[in-house]
């Protein structure tokens, strides 16, 4: 199935356990970045390119670098683009092997991560993060997502390390709110 953003077209597998997920996704960051002010003019000089308004909401996440986990390629984009259109740097990873290791070398403020994943999972990773040698690196928050939210609950996930728990689909405003509220508590 094609899905359709404002520059690209992008090809989303539908996964057969969760048909809908991707299309709400989809729609959640759609409306969230329609509603957007649109740009002012600053008076500059004729062929200048005025400088863009920014909303309320895209500048809770200027300066917090988050670290986003998912297998799932459209979910990584999802995440990613809501939190870039809050201002937020974002790095991706689409294992925990792999955002083992940037973790290490990018030192984020926040981490984003799947339970759910193959090989890896997202409490062999938080267990990993917490037995870092590191302090700064093993105290780093890490948020847990999942679309399956009755098979990984919230209690067993925050038992396990992570610092919140976010049922997929994420609406971009809960999402913002959550990562805002750690990366703030963190610093």
């Amino acid at each position: 199935m094609a899905v359709c953003s404002r520059r690209r077209l992008v090809r989303v597998a539908r996964s057969e356990a969760l048909p809908k997920r991707i299309l709400e996704e989809r729609r959640f960051i759609r409306a969230a970045t329609e509603d957007r002010p649109k740009p002012r003019h600053s008076g500059g000089r004729a062929g200048e390119s005025p400088a863009p308004a920014r909303s309320q909401a895209s500048r809770t996440l200027l300066g917090v670098t988050v670290l986003v986990v998912d297998d799932d390629d459209a979910s990584r984009d999802y995440f990613a683009m809501a939190l870039k259109a809050a201002g937020a740097l974002v790095v991706t990873a689409a294992t925990a092997i792999d955002a083992l290791r940037l973790l290490q070398d990018r030192r984020p403020n926040v981490v984003l991560s799947d339970i759910a994943m193959p090989n890896q999972d997202g409490y062999w990773l938080v267990d990993q993060v917490r037995g870092l040698a590191d302090p700064a690196t093993r105290g780093v928050p890490i948020i847990a997502t999942t679309a399956y939210g009755y098979t990984h609950s919230r209690q067993r996930a925050l038992e396990a390390g992570f610092i919140d728990h976010l049922p997929k689909p994420v609406d971009p405003d809960i999402l913002t709110a959550a990562i805002t509220r750690v990366a703030h508590r963190a610093t």
